[in-house]
């Protein structure tokens, strides 16, 4: 199971000849910081798109991902996450951070041999 997942937000505007004035005005914005992309005029959608998240290793966030936004399908393909998906995920997450106490301990942070033997390396946290 890979457990590094990418967040991408994307937007597509649509042609100014089907775009209402909201869509129009972020077309305006869009053309002012993307000037090259409207080089031509028969442009009907414009997509933008940034990486806005990356995590490695939650696999309670890739369960809720799986369960909730690929039908229970672990394959490891972009999926479409309504805004409301992600307020109810952001709203767990808090619940979880505000439930949990956190305490003085060790973590291991690497291994290392010793004769033979995987010894872990500790670190406070």
């Amino acid at each position: 199971m890979g457990l590094d997942m990418y967040f991408y937000a994307k937007r597509h505007l649509v042609g100014s000849e089907y775009a209402d004035e909201k869509d129009k005005n972020k077309n305006e914005e869009v053309r002012k910081l993307f000037p090259e992309m409207f080089k031509t005029d028969n442009l009907d959608t414009i997509e933008v798109s940034f990486e806005c998240g990356y995590w490695r290793k939650a696999n309670a966030i890739h369960k809720w991902f799986v369960e909730n936004c690929q039908d229970d399908e672990d394959d490891c393909r972009m999926v479409y996450v309504e805004r409301e998906q992600l307020k109810e995920l952001l709203n767990i997450c808090k619940e979880v951070v505000a439930k949990t106490k956190l305490v003085n301990g060790k973590l291991i942070q690497s291994t290392s041999f010793e004769n033979g033997e995987e010894k872990p390396n500790y670190i406070d946290g």
